[in-house]
């Protein structure tokens, strides 16, 4: 499954492999872009301020054809041999004053992650990014399509149906709800949690969509912190 992500740090810096411009408008105008964290941000005031203290794996449906996921389901139904056609996200939730602050990763198609030390580098390096106050632009920030915009909780995983953050073009809960989240082992400050994201073992490795995918390292970094 292919899964082209964009970003912006200010105006006109990438994330991953595509710019920002990239994205549908109609996902997030431009006012709206993320930060993108490199290392002018991490020296701004945010890298002072901000502890994480929770994580979670954000899903959305990947924009296939429909008969695509038909077929995907099915070979899944007899063989249990694909991963879903979603794409996932690591997401990381810090309080400061009454604002809440979204870190996100995602590993994507044309992506290569970079060792750290070769990232500031790199032509097109990965990043993640960090989105202020506005949950819904957080959940935005995954989709690569209008067409499907219904992000929902991946992990901690829940107990029967999906447990949406936005669906049908609104967002579904307000503010922190403790059952989206899972506690992190320590909080740790933004500049050590974006370390982390060099760390998983998706790194220095070709994007595959079978075994080095976006589930993948979405998955490493949840557990690795």
């Amino acid at each position: 499954y292919q899964t082209p992500c964009t970003g912006s740090s200010g105006i006109n810096a990438e994330y991953g492999s595509r710019g920002f411009s990239t994205r549908p408008s109609e996902l997030l105008d431009e006012n709206e872009r993320p930060y993108i964290i490199d290392r002018t941000f991490l020296q701004s005031i945010y890298g002072s301020i901000l502890r994480f203290t929770h994580k979670a794996i954000w899903a959305v449906r990947l924009h296939i054809p429909g008969e695509h996921h038909v077929a995907r389901d099915t070979v899944n139904a007899i063989f249990m041999s694909l991963p879903p056609a979603e794409h996932w996200a690591f997401v990381a939730h810090a309080n400061y004053g009454d604002d809440e602050y979204y870190f996100i990763a995602q590993f994507c198609s044309e992506d290569t992650i970079q060792p750290e030390e070769e990232v500031e580098q790199a032509t097109k390096p990965f990043r993640a990014h960090l989105i202020e106050k506005k949950k819904a632009n957080a959940a935005l920030s995954i989709c690569t399509s209008p067409n499907c915009t219904d992000v929902w909780v991946k992990e901690p995983a829940a107990n029967g149906d999906r447990r949406f953050i936005y669906q049908n073009r609104i967002l579904t809960t307000q503010g922190f709800d403790p059952a989206e989240w899972q506690e992190m082992e320590r909080a740790m400050p933004l500049e050590e949690l974006n370390s982390m994201i060099y760390q998983t073992p998706c790194t220095g490795r070709e994007y595959k969509a079978l075994e080095n995918n976006c589930q993948n390292f979405a998955t490493a970094l949840f557990n690795m912190v």
